[in-house]
């Protein structure tokens, strides 16, 4: 900065002494002009200067984090090696992978999917078992969420296992990758690979990608392509397609699109008395909480009326306990809470209780919140929110506090499939958890928290501390 000062400064000083400008040529006022023009540069080149070192700085910093990354993913992968069991040593693999290509090491991330696919396809599985089907389709999943469509394609068409839509369902989620990419095209292509029977649930998925991405033109014409077909899918994304158009000003087309879904609902005659489990009373739900969510609560409660009895009810009721939250009607979201008898539901509201709460920075009154949750996903993700808001407080005791009773929240951390051969929930949380420790900048903590004897458990846990370190530096890059 002082050499360009200098620079500046010589070269009025030139200007000033040429012995071929006459004296009444260089006036104040040119003078005051160059003056500017040398101050105009000054005050550019200062902030570019430095813009392009902090962009420096942040390239040292990403490049720093992804070489950490890489040492810890090495780790997770030796550990990964030692796991005798088929199924969780291809869901280790298949969580490596992702931290990977979230870290920017991709030809690795390729190599480390392609290694999960082959321990996944040596799965021996009992009859009435599905582990093969579900690893592999979780596998393409994290594949085409990676980015790396083709291989994911590949992995969902190898699936073989009976009984189940795993293939189907696989593709589905593909399609849904492709969608929030933006390739719509490539995303309905992926959807003309499933059979006609099973593409409403893939569509529902790539309608709700549009919607996201507020292309709801786009949105409405996939929708309008689900067949009903037995199914609720067409309910739902005509409900999610309804309420973004009511976000958007547009409330004549969601009204149409609640009224189309209603209709949908209606045709949905499955002669099942059952209204836990009728599929046109999960059809309803999705009416009402199109209804709630667009400031229609009067409708919302009548189709609640007609459910009460049954868990869907409850289910509804939520969704109008949490319009009620955003409103920011506390109190009365609470009181229907605890008229609500299910716990899931109740926890679901909970949960965005809590959140309000943090975001007021009140961890006393969350933490009182917290202790009314079910020991599920949701008080592991409310108590690592918490922890979050405690570290940046700078309350670091709070938070390994809040991060510790998380952990101790996930049930079975080492049980990817139960006896029966039902995927467990453990390591999927226990990922979720150190993931977040990492996140919240806490990356110590959560070594710590992956310093597990379970060769399985420890290479879930380091993967979701790198993908957790990743994302910090993604979102630290992008402020």
């Amino acid at each position: 900065m002082i050499l360009m000062k200098m620079i500046a400064r010589s070269v009025l000083s030139l200007i000033v002494c040429l012995p071929w400008i006459g004296a009444g040529l260089l006036t104040y006022r040119t003078l005051g002009a160059a003056e500017g023009r040398a101050g105009e540069y000054l005050a550019h080149a200062a902030p570019a200067q430095s813009e392009s070192k902090r962009e420096q700085e942040i390239a040292k910093e990403k490049a720093k984090a992804q070489e950490q990354a890489k040492l810890i993913l090495d780790r997770a992968a030796q550990s990964a090696n030692d796991i005798q069991d088929d199924a969780q040593k291809a869901f280790a693999l298949m969580n490596i992978a992702t931290a990977r290509a979230d870290a920017g090491d991709r030809a690795v991330a390729t190599s480390s999917f392609a290694e999960a696919v082959r321990v996944a396809d040596s799965i021996q599985e009992q009859p009435r078992e599905f582990k093969k089907g579900q690893t592999l389709m979780f596998i393409a999943k994290a594949q085409a969420e990676a980015g790396d469509v083709a291989a994911a394609i590949a992995t969902a068409t190898s699936i073989t296992t009976r009984g189940t839509n795993s293939k189907d369902w696989a593709l589905a989620h593909i399609a849904s990758a492709q969608a929030k990419a933006g390739d719509v095209k490539g995303a309905m292509d992926t959807v003309d690979l499933i059979p006609d029977s099973g593409r409403a649930f893939a569509l529902m998925l790539v309608s709700a990608r549009q919607v996201e991405a507020r292309d709801l033109n786009g949105a409405s014409k996939t929708t309008e392509l689900i067949q009903a077909s037995g199914t609720t899918f067409k309910t739902e994304a005509l409900a999610t397609l309804a309420i973004a158009q009511a976000k958007a000003g547009d409330r004549a087309a969601a009204q149409k699109s609640i009224q189309l879904a209603l209709e949908s609902a209606k045709a949905l005659e499955d002669r099942n008395p059952d209204l836990d489990t009728s599929r046109k009373a999960h059809a309803l739900t999705f009416v009402a909480r199109a209804h709630a969510e667009t400031g229609d609560l009067t409708s919302a409660l009548e189709i609640a009326e007609t459910l009460k009895g049954s868990y869907k009810h409850d289910q509804v009721m939520a969704s109008v306990a949490l319009v009620k939250l955003k409103g920011g009607k506390m109190r009365e979201a609470l009181q229907i809470v605890d008229e609500l008898g299910d716990g899931v539901q109740k926890s679901k509201v909970l949960r965005e209780v809590i959140s309000a709460h943090l975001k007021k920075q009140d961890c006393a009154a969350a933490r009182k919140v917290i202790d009314r949750l079910l020991p599920m996903l949701e008080k592991s993700e409310a108590l690592s929110e918490m922890a979050a808001t405690c570290l940046k407080a700078g309350d670091q005791g709070g938070a390994a506090d809040a991060f510790a009773l998380a952990i101790q929240n996930v049930r079975a951390a080492d049980v990817l499939y139960d006896e029966n051969g039902q995927l467990c929930s453990g390591p999927f949380d226990l990922r979720l958890v150190v993931r977040a420790r990492a996140e919240a900048g806490d990356e110590k903590g959560a070594l710590g928290l992956a310093d597990q004897t379970s060769p399985f458990v420890k290479a879930v846990a380091l993967a979701g501390v790198a993908e957790g370190m990743a994302r910090r530096k993604t979102q630290t890059a992008t402020k």
